[in-house]
């Protein structure tokens, strides 16, 4: 008898063990499971983050504008990241000042003012982005045609194109074209200049613009 129960308490110290064991076992398991699941979650919050601050800045950007629209680009696709793109994420994505000259195919002045935005683009397309908006059709001043073509003959390169609604003429205040405005990095109105301008004024306005959005 004594070495029956001896036996017995052995027997039941080994399951011990064993249950002991396999519980430690299953603590390291679901500790290490835990573990590995803590970077996933980070990651996905550190994406949110990013993803509602850019959000943030574009709705901020579009606030700020005068009004958004659609260009449809003529040419210079790949500087603004598209066929048709708004206004918006344009300066978004480019997060430099913006230039934008108002005018039309068949209009003298636009056409005289012209080779001077090219010129100062080339000098300083690295610090401020050029943008040309063919509004000729709504002012009576030349057809998409016409404007596809003025720009051929002049070899301009910088991003052009048109619009498809009049409103944009009214939330810039397009009295009549050529018309230049000037906007911050963050889609403030800085200045406009109504009228033809001439390749000096402009390059001084650019270059106030770009300090300006320095500060």
């Amino acid at each position: 008898m004594p070495g029956e129960a001896i036996a017995a308490t052995f027997n039941m110290g080994i399951r011990t063990g064993v249950f002991a064991a396999l519980a430690a076992a299953v603590v390291i398991s679901v500790v290490a499971c835990t573990s590995g699941a803590a970077p996933e979650k980070s990651s996905e919050s550190s994406y949110s983050a990013e993803a509602s601050s850019s959000d943030s800045r574009l709705e901020q950007v579009k606030a700020n504008l005068p009004g958004d629209f659609v260009l449809r680009a003529y040419i210079g696709q790949d500087e603004i990241g598209g066929q048709n793109v708004d206004l918006s994420a344009i300066v978004i994505s480019q997060g430099k000042p913006v230039v934008l000259n108002f005018w039309g195919g068949l209009c003298p002045p636009c056409r005289a003012e012209m080779p001077a935005l090219q010129r100062v683009h080339e000098t300083l397309g690295s610090e401020v982005l050029f943008v040309g908006v063919d509004v000729g059709p709504f002012v009576g001043l030349g057809s998409r045609d016409d404007g596809k073509r003025l720009l051929a003959e002049l070899s301009v390169d910088y991003p052009n194109g048109w619009i498809i609604s009049r409103r944009t003429l009214n939330d810039y205040n397009i009295r009549g074209i050529p018309s230049t405005i000037f906007l911050t990095p963050d889609g403030k109105l800085f200045k406009r200049w109504d009228g033809a301008i001439t390749e000096e004024r402009l390059e001084t306005l650019a270059r106030e613009l770009i300090s300006e959005s320095a500060s």
